[in-house]
């Protein structure tokens, strides 16, 4: 688990890339300030700092995705959380968004045996799970769903009914 952040110390000079003295480095027109790069997903991923907010680049200088976020930064070994206008949404490493839209905030437990698990509550007030691909585990209509790390397994409530799911998301017994 290599989970780091660090200020690029040296700059990689490409033909497409001008550096402005005073002014920070400019891409294709796009005033850059800083670049930070983590490891996602065991792989290098660089977070540009831009004047009209935070973007994701590749190791030629060129963003890969069009959206300007507020802040970007690493939430585990597998996804970046952007946020914008106050609203939280789950990246993975090559910017492709991956939460519900409708997301309120985003829950995760230190288990190795839950590593790319996320567990979601909605703007609804229901919890889901999905993993770092996107996909939902566990749909968004729960009540409360809870890691009952002893008996390895998840726990959920819906309309005060008990559900038990493994952690691929089959209902074990309910």
């Amino acid at each position: 688990m290599r989970n780091y952040i660090k200020h690029l110390i040296s700059i990689k000079v490409v033909i497409s890339m001008i550096f402005v003295s005073g002014m920070g480095l400019s891409v294709q027109g796009q005033e850059i300030e800083k670049v930070f790069q983590v490891r996602c997903n065991e792989q290098p991923v660089y977070i540009a700092k831009e004047k009209e907010g935070f973007n994701i680049i590749n190791d030629t200088w060129e963003p890969i995705i069009d959206v300007r976020y507020d802040t970007i930064s690493l939430l585990d070994d597998f996804l970046l959380s952007a946020i914008s206008d106050g609203k939280q949404v789950l990246l993975t490493c090559q910017g492709t968004p991956v939460s519900p839209q409708d997301m309120e905030s985003v829950y995760m437990y230190a288990d190795d045996e839950l590593r790319g698990l996320y567990f979601i509550r909605n703007t609804r007030d229901k919890y889901g799970v999905i993993d770092y691909n996107g996909k939902t585990i566990i749909p968004f209509e729960f009540e409360r769903i809870e890691h009952l790390s002893i008996h390895k397994y998840l726990f959920a409530i819906k309309n005060n009914e008990k559900y038990y799911f493994d952690y691929m998301g089959n209902v074990l017994f309910k």
